[in-house]
């Protein structure tokens, strides 16, 4: 007898799981504030922005990073 079933159960779930937050584009960001619900917001770089440019001092400077990845052997 070769019987099929299926069922449905309701589980819960992260509301964004870590792999989909490692994917978003880099000018967005997920704001978690105490008393209202996440926001998924677009990030401004300040030193960019029109309205922004003039407000702030100098461009911020970041230190680069070189990072040596080894080939796999096959």
């Amino acid at each position: 007898s070769n019987k099929q079933t299926e069922s449905e159960a309701m589980r819960r779930r992260a509301l964004m799981l870590p792999q989909e937050i490692s994917r978003m584009p880099r000018d967005q960001v997920v704001v978690l504030r105490p008393g209202i619900m996440p926001l998924r917001m677009q990030r401004i770089r300040w030193f960019e922005d029109r309205w922004f440019k003039d407000r702030g001092g100098a461009v911020p400077e970041w230190p680069t990073l070189e990072v040596s990845v080894d080939r796999d052997a096959v």
